[in-house]
Parts: C-alpha cells; sequence; structure tokens
C-alpha cells in the first residue's frame, strides 16, 4: 500500500511543479488551512480508514510471527536480518522484539506503514487544498469566454474576484463597490447618462493589502464617464498607524509617536517629516504604478491619540477605444483621525495612492488625483501618489492630472506623473548576466523592450515586431506579436549567428519600419571542425622545400583564432619530409605557415594532408583533417642509372634486351634526360649494345632490344655508365632489383658434343674415350633428361658395355655432363669415331692401331656383395587401464556444500548480482550490512536447499514442527549434502494405495508413523523442489510395538530451486522501486512539516513535526548501530573471503545435531548469526581451502576465522 501511496504522491507532485512553471500557478497556504479546516471531518474518517486499513493488512501478515515461541522467534529473527526488506538492527528494537509480541508486530510492519501513510495525507491535503488558488487566474486577467451579457447597476453593489459582462452600466447614483483583487472585463463601460439633470453612476475601488492586490478594469472598447460620475479609492489603500501599531503600514508608512510626533506616509514622493519622526520613503514603479499608497504615523499627545491617515488605493483602467473622460477618478489619502473619534486628528497624513489609465485616445475634461493628505498639528503630510496616463494615438489636453504632497512637516514630496505616448523604439539588450561576445552557430536569446516616446517601458504593447541581421549566415527567429502578460518586455530566444566580426541585429514593428532597435554583437568563430592546407604551387621538383599554410576554420568558415590543438601532416609521398606536430597557440590566430618544412620527393599527383585534434574538454576531443591536392611533383636532375630485366643469371649466347633508366635522388624517372651511355663487360667476348644517347622521346628510358649477349661462362662484371656527362664521366651505376653488379653466365643449348681422341691404341687392348655435351660456344652443358648416344667407329672397332669389354653394344645412354665409352680394336690402322643422337653428332681425330703385344691379357674379374639386412620383432606394449579412486565426503558435510554453492552462483551470476542489488538498494541499513554480494533470499534459499535441506513450506515461512524426544524416529535427508530436510509433509499409504495418514517432518528431519492394525503400507513423499519418492512395501504384524520410520533420502529437482530463486529475485528487483521513493517524500514531508510549522505553530503541526523527528531517529540509529561481524580471511594473505559458507552447529548427546544454520559471507568475508548463549561448533569453509570447525560459547559467534588453503 506504501508503495502505491508513493507513486500517486509522486506522480501528484510532478503535476503540481507542471502548473507551477507552465502556468504560473501557486500554491496558498492559507487557503491550505482553511480548506483542512472546512473539511476536518472528513479528514478524520480517510486517515482513520486508512490506517485502518494499514493494521488489518500488517495484522494478517504477520499473525504467524505473533504465535512464535521465544526460541522460534530467535530463528525468525535470524532470517529477518538475512532476508526481508527492512531489517532492524537497533539494540533496543532488537531487544523489544524478542522480548514483546506486540511490538514486535507493530515495529516490523506496522510503524513504516503508517508513517508513510500520515505523509501522504499531508501532501495530498496540502496539493488539493491549493486548487482554489491554482485554478484562479492572476488579477487584470478574468478569463472571460466573449458570450456574457451585459449589466446595468441601479443600486449599490460590491464584486471580487473576476467579473465579465458585455457592457457595464452604473446610473441611478448607484455605487460599485470592487474589492481589493477584483477583476473587471466588459467590451464598454458606462458611468452615468450624461443627462440634464445628470444620473450619475460611481465606482468605489479597494486594496487588498493581505495579498497586495488592487483593481483592474479592462475594457475592450470605450470608457465614458459623465460630468458628475467618480471613481474613488481615497483611503483604501494601507492604513494608517494606530496605538497597537503606530506606524503607518505599507513600504512607506510614517513613523508614529515619536517624541510626540508622527511623519506622513510615503509613496510616488516622501512623507513630511516632523521632529524624529520621518515621514515614509518612495516605491513602486512610476510607469506601471500597481500598488496601494502607505499610511501616515499615530501620535498621542497630551492624552490625545490620534491615528494617521490611510493610504490611497490602486486602480489600472485599460481602454482599446477611446476614454472619454469628464468625471473624477481619485486615489488620495486620507487626514489623520482622532482615536475618539472626535475633533481634529494630529497625526500623519496618508499617500496617494496609483491611477494607472490606458487607452487609445483620452478625450474630455475631467480630474484625475493622487494627492497625499494634509498632516495633523503633530503629524507630516502624506506624499503624493503615482499616475500614468499611456496613450496610442492621442492624449487630450483637457484632463487635470493632480499628485501633490500633502502640508505639514518637511521633506514631504509631490508623487509623479507620467504620459507615455505610443512606442518608438525597442531597446534590445542581452539577458542580464550575458555578454554581447557570442560564439558562431550557437543559439542565445535577446531581451526586446518595447520603449514609449518618454523612454519608458510600454506594458500594454502589443505589436508585432520582425528580425533582421547584416550576417548572411544568420538564423532570425519568427515574428513575435506582444501579449499582455509580456508588459512590454519580451526575451526572444532562438537567434544564431554565424559569421564572425561585428554584426547587428535589428528589430522592427510589422507595418511601421520607423519603429526599429538595433543592437551590436561580437561574434568569434566556433569549436573548430575543418581545415584547409594552402601554399603549395601547382608544379613541385622532386627534393625541393615548400612552405604549406594551415589555417583551422569553423564550421560557419570562420578563422578558428582560439584553437590550440595539435596538427599532424600525412602524404601519398611515401618519401616524403612532412613537417613536424605542431600544436597551436594563442600567437597562431588559427593560421600558422610550415616554413621549407614540407619536400615531396616522388614524381606524379601528389597531397598534403593536415590533421587537426582539438580537445574542447578532457576525455572529449574531435578530429578532422584538410588537404592540398592535386600538386604535380617532377623528377630532379638524374643522379644514377638503373639497369633493369636481366636476370642474374643468364645463358650463353642469349639474347639480352637490358632496359636502362635514369632516375633522380629520390628515384623519380629523370623524363627530361638527354646524355650518353655506354656499355662495358668483363667477358671479352660478349656482345654489347654501342654507346647511345637519349632522346627526349626516351623520357629516361631506354630499351636494348636483343643487343646484349654474353658467351663466357662465370661471373661477369657489366658496366653501364654515363660518358661526356656534366660530372666529367661516369655518374653512377647500381643495379635496381638487385644490389650485385655480377652476372652469373651458364651454358647455353646443348647443341653438338665434344669427343677425346686417345691415341695409339692397341689391338687387342680395351680402351675409353669420354663424350661432352656442349653448347654453341663451346661450354659443357647439363643434360636434364637421358639421351640415346649411337657410336660408329672407322675400321676394325668394336663398343662394349664396360670395362670388362665382354659384352658388346650398339648404343649408350648419357644422363650426366659425361659419358665414358668403351672400345677394342681387332685389326691394326687408323680409326675415327663418331657418336651422333639422332639431332646432334661429333666425330673424334684419327686414332692410329698398333698390333698387340705377344702376351696375353686376362681381363679383371669383378664379384658383386649382397648384404642381408637384420629382422627384428617391434616390442610388444600391453595397455593398462586405472580406475580412479573413490573420495569420501567430509562428516560435517561442508565440502560438497561450498562446491555446490560455487556452482549454483557460478550458473546464475546474473540472479545473484540482481537480488544483492535489489537488497542493497531497498533500505539504508542493508546498504550498511551489505550482507551481499550473496544476500538477502537468494543466499537463504540456497542455504536452506543444499545445506540444511528446506524444505518448500520451511524456506517460505521458516517454521517446522518440533518432535517429541525418547523415540525411534526415521529421518529424510538431502541425498546431495547428506542434512536433513525439515518441513517436508511425508504420506502413509494403505494397501489400496489411498494416503491414511500424514506427518511434517521437524527441523531435524525426523518423523514416525503409527498404525492400528497390521498390513502391508508404503511410505510416499511428494514435494515440489524434490522428486517423488515412494518406498519399498512395509509390513507391520504388531501394529502395537511396530513403529513406520523408514529413513528416506530425496534427490533435489534443480530446475524447480532456480524457479525458486528466480521468483525471489524478481521480487526484490521490483522492490527497489520502494527506495527510490521512500527517501524523497521523508526528506520532502520533513522540509514541508517544518516550514507549514513555522508559519503557524499549533498543536497539530507541532505533532507532525513530531513525528518526523522520531523517524528521523530511528533512521540514525539504524544507520549508527554496529553489528558484531564474524569475518572469514585467507590465513596466509589475511584477505577477507567472500562466497565462504559457514555453519553453526548446536549439538546433542543422544541424537547429533539438534539445529544446522548455515549463511555466506559477504563481499567484506562478513557473516553474522543471532543464537542463544550455549555450546555451538562452528565450521567453515570455501572451495580451494581445508574446512575449519571449532567449538564455541554462544557470546563468542562473531570472530576472525582463517582458511589454509588445500594444496592437495
Amino acid at each position: 500500500m506504501t508503495f502505491y501511496f508513493g507513486l500517486l504522491a509522486l506522480g501528484l507532485a510532478a503535476l503540481l511543479g507542471w502548473l507551477k512553471w507552465a502556468y504560473k500557478w501557486d500554491i496558498d497556504f492559507q487557503q491550505f488551512y482553511l480548506w483542512a479546516s472546512r473539511n476536518a471531518e472528513i479528514l478524520l474518517i480517510g486517515v482513520t480508514f486508512l490506517l485502518s486499513l494499514t493494521l488489518i493488512a500488517s495484522a494478517i501478515a504477520y499473525r504467524q510471527t505473533c504465535k512464535m515461541s521465544q526460541e522460534d522467534y530467535y530463528l525468525w529473527l535470524q532470517q529477518r536480518a538475512t532476508r526481508t526488506l527492512f531489517p532492524f538492527f537497533t539494540p533496543i528494537h532488537d531487544w523489544l522484539r524478542l522480548h514483546v509480541r506486540l511490538y514486535r508486530w507493530w515495529h516490523t510492519q506496522v510503524y513504516s506503514t503508517t508513517l508513510h501513510v500520515l505523509l501522504f495525507l499531508f501532501f495530498l491535503v496540502l496539493s488539493a487544498s491549493s486548487v482554489r488558488t491554482i485554478y484562479s487566474p492572476a488579477p487584470g486577467d478574468p478569463g472571460c469566454t466573449g458570450d456574457e451579457p451585459p449589466i446595468t447597476i441601479s443600486s449599490n453593489t460590491t464584486w471580487s474576484g473576476n467579473n465579465c459582462y458585455d457592457t457595464i452600466t452604473i446610473n441611478n447614483n448607484a455605487t460599485l463597490t470592487l474589492n481589493g483583487g477584483a477583476s473587471v472585463q466588459a467590451n464598454s463601460l458606462t458611468l452615468g447618462t450624461g443627462a440634464i439633470p445628470p444620473v450619475n453612476g460611481h465606482i468605489t475601488f479597494k486594496y487588498d493589502t493581505l495579498n497586495n492586490l488592487g483593481v483592474s478594469i479592462k475594457i475592450l472598447g470605450g470608457v465614458t464617464v459623465n460630468s458628475g460620475s467618480t471613481i474613488k479609492g481615497n483611503g483604501q489603500g494601507y492604513a494608517g498607524g494606530t496605538a497597537g501599531s503606530v506606524n503607518g503600514a505599507g513600504t512607506g508608512g510614517g513613523l508614529g509617536n515619536v517624541g510626540g510626533n508622527s511623519g506622513g506616509g510615503g509613496y510616488g514622493g516622501a512623507g513630511g517629516t516632523v521632529g524624529s519622526a520621518t515621514g515614509g520613503a518612495t516605491y513602486g514603479s512610476d510607469t506601471a504604478p500597481d500598488v496601494a499608497g502607505s499610511g501616515g504615523g499615530y501620535v498621542s499627545v497630551s492624552g490625545a491619540a490620534s491615528n494617521g491617515g490611510a493610504g490611497g488605493a490602486a486602480l489600472k483602467i485599460e481602454s482599446t477605444g477611446t476614454f472619454t473622460f469628464n468625471g473624477s477618478i481619485n486615489a488620495d489619502g486620507t487626514v489623520s483621525v482622532p482615536a475618539s473619534g472626535i475633533g481634529s486628528g494630529k497625526g500623519g497624513g496618508g499617500s496617494g495612492g496609483s491611477v494607472w489609465m490606458i487607452a487609445d485616445t483620452f478625450t474630455g475634461t475631467g480630474t484625475v488625483t493622487a494627492n497625499g493628505a494634509n498632516g495633523g498639528s503633530n503629524g507630516g503630510g502624506g506624499g503624493g501618489g503615482r499616475i500614468v496616463r499611456r496613450y496610442t494615438s492621442a492624449i487630450g489636453t483637457g484632463l487635470t492630472l493632480s499628485a501633490t504632497k500633502g502640508s505639514g512637516g518637511t521633506g514631504g514630496a509631490d508623487g509623479t506623473i507620467k504620459n507615455i505616448g505610443p512606442v518608438t523604439t525597442y531597446d534590445v539588450a542581452v539577458p542580464v548576466g550575458g555578454s554581447t561576445t557570442k560564439t558562431a552557430g550557437t543559439s542565445f536569446s535577446l531581451v526586446i523592450t518595447a520603449k514609449d516616446s518618454l523612454g519608458a517601458t510600454y506594458p500594454t504593447y502589443n505589436g508585432t515586431v520582425t528580425f533582421t541581421s547584416n550576417d548572411t549566415q544568420a538564423i532570425m527567429p519568427s515574428n513575435y506579436t506582444f501579449v499582455a502578460g509580456d508588459n512590454g518586455i519580451k526575451t526572444v530566444s532562438g537567434f544564431t549567428l554565424k559569421t564572425a566580426g561585428t554584426k547587428t541585429i535589428t528589430v522592427t514593428e510589422v507595418g511601421n519600419s520607423t519603429v526599429i532597435g538595433t543592437i551590436n554583437l561580437t561574434v568569434i568563430a566556433g569549436t573548430a571542425t575543418n581545415l584547409t592546407v594552402t601554399g603549395i604551387t601547382s608544379t613541385v621538383s622532386a627534393g625541393n622545400a615548400v612552405s604549406p599554410t594551415v589555417t583551422i576554420f569553423d564550421q560557419y568558415g570562420n578563422v578558428a583564432t582560439t584553437f590550440t590543438g595539435v596538427v599532424s601532416f600525412s602524404s601519398n609521398d611515401a618519401q616524403a619530409t612532412l613537417p613536424a606536430n605542431y600544436t597551436f597557440g594563442n600567437p597562431d590566430q588559427g593560421v600558422k605557415v610550415f616554413t621549407n618544412q614540407f619536400v615531396v620527393k616522388t614524381a606524379g599527383t601528389r597531397t598534403l594532408t593536415a590533421t587537426a585534434t582539438s580537445s574542447s574538454s578532457p576525455g572529449l576531443s574531435s578530429t578532422f583533417q584538410g588537404s592540398h591536392s592535386n600538386f604535380t611533383v617532377v623528377p630532379n636532375t638524374a643522379t644514377q642509372i638503373i639497369l633493369t630485366n636481366i636476370n642474374d643469371s643468364v645463358l650463353a649466347g642469349e639474347k639480352l634486351t637490358p632496359i636502362v633508366t635514369m632516375k633522380d635522388a629520390y628515384g623519380n624517372v629523370a623524363t627530361g634526360y638527354t646524355g650518353t651511355v655506354r656499355f662495358t663487360a668483363t667477358d671479352t667476348s660478349a656482345v654489347l649494345p654501342g654507346d647511345y644517347t637519349y632522346v627526349a622521346n626516351d623520357a629516361g628510358i631506354k630499351t636494348f632490344t636483343n643487343l646484349l649477349e654474353f658467351r663466357t661462362l662465370g661471373s661477369i662484371t657489366l658496366t653501364i655508365a654515363e660518358i661526356g656527362g656534366s660530372s666529367g664521366g661516369i655518374i653512377s651505376s647500381e643495379r635496381s632489383l638487385s644490389t650485385k653488379l655480377t652476372l652469373t653466365v651458364n651454358p647455353g643449348a646443348h647443341s653438338t658434343y665434344s669427343l677425346t681422341t686417345t691415341s695409339p691404341q692397341k689391338v687387342g687392348v680395351g680402351w675409353q674415350e669420354t663424350v661432352t655435351p656442349k653448347d654453341a660456344f663451346g661450354n659443357t652443358v647439363t643434360i636434364s633428361e637421358k639421351t640415346v648416344i649411337t657410336p660408329t667407329a672407322s675400321g676394325s672397332v668394336k663398343f662394349y658395355t664396360s670395362n670388362t669389354y665382354l659384352t658388346e653394344t650398339s648404343e649408350y645412354v648419357m644422363a650426366t655432363q659425361s659419358l665414358t665409352i668403351y672400345l677394342k680394336a681387332t685389326a691394326a690402322g687408323t680409326t675415327t669415331i663418331t657418336v651422333n643422337d639422332g639431332t646432334r653428332q661429333a666425330t673424334s681425330g684419327s686414332i692410329k692401331i698398333n698390333p698387340a703385344d705377344t702376351a696375353t691379357e686376362t681381363p679383371p674379374v669383378t664379384g658383386t656383395t649382397e648384404e642381408t639386412p637384420p629382422t627384428t620383432a617391434p616390442p610388444v606394449t600391453t595397455p593398462t587401464v586405472s580406475t580412479p579412486q573413490a573420495t569420501s565426503q567430509p562428516s560435517t558435510g561442508i565440502t560438497r556444500v561450498f562446491e555446490t554453492i560455487q556452482e549454483t552462483v557460478e550458473n546464475n551470476q546474473a540472479l545473484v548480482n540482481a537480488a544483492n542489488t535489489a537488497a542493497v538498494a531497498v533500505s539504508p541499513v542493508a546498504t550498511v550490512v551489505a550482507l551481499g554480494p550473496l544476500s538477502t533470499a537468494l543466499v537463504t534459499a540456497i542455504i536452506d536447499t543444499f545445506v540444511k535441506g528446506a524444505s518448500f513450506l520451511g524456506g517460505f515461512f521458516g517454521v517446522t514442527p518440533t518432535r517429541l524426544r525418547g523415540r525411534r524416529w526415521g529421518i529424510v535427508r538431502n541425498r546431495r549434502s547428506g542434512m536433513p530436510i525439515g518441513g517436508v509433509f511425508i504420506e502413509l499409504l494403505d494397501a489400496t494405495g489411498e494416503a491414511i495418514d500424514r506427518v511434517l517432518t521437524d527441523r531435524t528431519g525426523h518423523y514416525a508413523f503409527l498404525v492400528d492394525k497390521p498390513g502391508r503400507y508404503w511410505i510416499q513423499v511428494r514435494n515440489p523442489l524434490y522428486e517423488r519418492f515412494l518406498s519399498r512395501p512395509l509390513t507391520v504384524n504388531n501394529p502395537a510395538d511396530d513403529l513406520i520410520n523408514e529413513d528416506i533420502t530425496l534427490e533435489l529437482i534443480e530446475e524447480k530451486l532456480k524457479s525458486r530463486m528466480m521468483m525471489v529475485g524478481w521480487l526484490f528487483g521490483l522492490m527497489r522501486v520502494l527506495n527510490f521513493i521512500h527517501w524523497p517524500l521523508l526528506i520532502f514531508g520533513s522540509v514541508l512539516a517544518v516550514y507549514i510549522y513555522s508559519i503557524d505553530q499549533t498543536l497539530l503541526k507541532a505533532l507532525v513535526v513530531s513525528l518526523y523527528v522520531l523517524l528521523w531517529g530511528t533512521k540514525v540509529l539504524e544507520l549508527d548501530y554496529k553489528r558484531p561481524f564474524g569475518v572469514v580471511v585467507d590465513a596466509q594473505t589475511g584477505k577477507p573471503q567472500p562466497s565462504s559458507v559457514v555453519q553453526i552447529v548446536q549439538r546433542s548427546k543422544n541424537e547429533g545435531p539438534a539445529s544446522v544454520r548455515s549463511t555466506i559471507t559477504d563481499h567484506a568475508g562478513r557473516f553474522l548469526f543471532v543464537i542463544k548463549p550455549g555450546r555451538y561448533h562452528l565450521i567453515a569453509g570455501k572451495e580451494g581451502y581445508e574446512p575449519v570447525e571449532m567449538e564455541i560459547q554462544g557470546d563468542t559467534v562473531n570472530l576472525t576465522i582463517k582458511l589454509k588453503q588445500d594444496k592437495r
């Protein structure tokens, strides 16, 4: 309920804020008090009804809490400290909640809700009570619809507030009394008939001194005040001094009863001073008077007391047509009167009031006065008032205006009278505090003031103005028509100048170009957005330095003289020498010449780009660039010769086509080169091109087609040099594709063979000759493919396959650079040998064959040896299978606990973060306690499920039954953690499958069934968080002795747990909204309560303030109270260990653990338990650390636990 009240209050506050700023509506505290008084009974009923709803809701919500025992409440309080939205931690409150059930119920819910309801009602009542004031238009703007009826007033009548009619006629000597703050609007106003004898009409106008409101009459046509008719406000302004308040009322009230004297009231003129009793000072506007005159001072002389005279009232009467005025308007002060009402007064006189007349044309012979009253024998005279007559067409000459001072005392002064003609000019100025220096492109406002012929502001101006400028890029706002609320002054926005320099904005009245106003403004460049690069000629020789100029501009083309960014350079000439990065300073004024800092070296069409980085504030920067594009770089004088189109390795006899390029020092082709070059080589047999003189058409490049040939194998040096150049010889020579000047000449194509000739030989004696492949120049060639060689010989010579000379052959196969052939002659003589491969052949010289010796030659016998590789068998390996060893679970189960917690946290990290953020945001106390990152309901849900094995019922309500001691009990455990599960319903089924009994496990997971007859039974467990369990058949033979107490193990359904966790997490997310409403309402309500009490001290308002003081006190206690946290740290480093699991176990001698409570440390390693005094076992652990178990007393539970890292 508090949440919805907060939303409604927030929406109402937004609505009131919008009404305030959009329509200038105001909240009236006075009206609030009046409204609250009139509706006190209704308010009391409403408050009672709302509070009763909250009490009933609280009682229902916490009925379970109220039924708890003190022991159970310890557990409930522990859950509240980690789970609830509003944990209360102050010591006194903890004690009261533990011992007083009524306080427990009140403080946990009703306390907070009640204060929020009271705050909302207070705010709602304040807002509703102000509707009347909010909806009421301001004086002078009655909000008429235009279809009102006419009215004739023939008897005395009084009007207040807003009054709208078609026409108003006052006659029959009737008087219309207009109370202060009244507004009148009509199409015409007529006072009297003008008949003979005349029948007059009168108006009396008063002044509301409480709210400082005069009377406004707005006529959308003509006004006629006939002779004898009057409009009077004499003495209807601020009251004179009295015995209870001796000084005259109003800003210019005269001092009263000073040394038996009193001063006169002041307004348009100062009041008279008598002795030490000074007269009132002047105040108000002399061109738009709208306030009343002040009263004179009170005096008591010789026991005769006199009250001061009252000031005149304030009237504004406006006509859009002709104001025909033959009667009188009076706003005079009144004289002092004796307090007894008898005789003449002796005090100060009241000052004249205000008469503000506006019309197109004034005519008639009437009289207008705002005179100060005369002072008494011991009082100063009242100062004159203020009269303004503003006209558009004609002022008239018959009217008599008077604002004189009253007699008495010294220093008194006449008031002011202003006759203001139509608007003749406009005053154009920057808003207060503004500057006449504007940044290009930035929108700004100007204040346009319509001025009349006297140079005064024309408050009723309704003309239309247009705006122009001599800035051709300027953006001017649309024409503007002045309205009544402007009062002749309008701040017009939407002006934007874009061109730097002194610029003029002119304001001109539409339809009347003679009414103008101007203002000169200095426009400075805006933020730098682009730049230009200039100063580079269209053609530049490579290597020549140039001086580029960088100019920074804003987006409107103005030089950004205040630019202080960094400019860097880049070019599409990779060899160029660029200017260094430069930081602009104030002396640069946005322009920088980089003298001889740019050197281009690569011929072609080139671009220089400048990139500027402008930083307007830390962390913010913008980058822009500009370029000088398409200037041409031409080559410089040739300084090097580049030889190309020749490989490092060539073939002998290969026709080569060298390309000789002349380049300058930067690698550009010297297209204008016309010198002569010469080829030389270390190969004396080489064929070289002749000397060549370049011509213009060569453009620095000459191709010598098939004019170069090398014939000698090996390393050859080739030189190309200029001859007869300006340098007197060779310039230089180098290769472009390699750093070598040496060529390797390889053999040419296979064209013939060479054949050795070994002579003489002997008959019958074998010998060998060598066949070598050759190119055309006699260089040995390597054959890449096998070639069949057919040998022939003249005479009696035979060819053999080997040097055994046993097998004859008619051909050989050549596969290398040489071939050995084996020959033997059978007869003496001469022979020549010829070899032929079908394409090429060669013939040896003549070989002489001598007769054989007598000895017989025995050919050598050669044999072959074969090796048998050894055989080894590969080794045989037998694969082995390892069996993992089972691990044991610690008796406490904490190792599995924190592993499971860690897994759950990692798998649901987004939910954990959301729940933690929500919980911390809900309450300022939760922020101090900071039980995150696994805090609040999410932590409890995980711990209950995995550690304690809590059921759905126990997890949400924290309540489980208590079992009786001394009986044999079955137990229900969580299969994953091995821990008992409390609060689980177990059903006993008979042979038909129907449930005949149902029990609930206690908080340690124990249960038992008693049956009244033998038979077969089954146990069934159905729980939302666990898989269904159905036991084996259980046979009961003796019901008196047999007790069904089967131990049960349940398997957790993790999807159910995650669903539950999600539900709790999103609930906390929704409750975050409450935190955003809680503190703003508390602060706003406190300030508002104190402010209202300061205005009017009543018992009710004091009670409201006291309630807020009480609330702030509880908040301070909550924030200041420090809870005794324990902390888990790393034993080696001392660093806190978040997400550690901490259990506290109270052991029993007979039945093991009676209760296990668990929690998880927050981001600072902190944990907290609220327990009764006694002996406990504290167990702590975290994944990667060895668990720690220690025995403690209840009052030492919150201590420092050091965990050692698990080295296993």
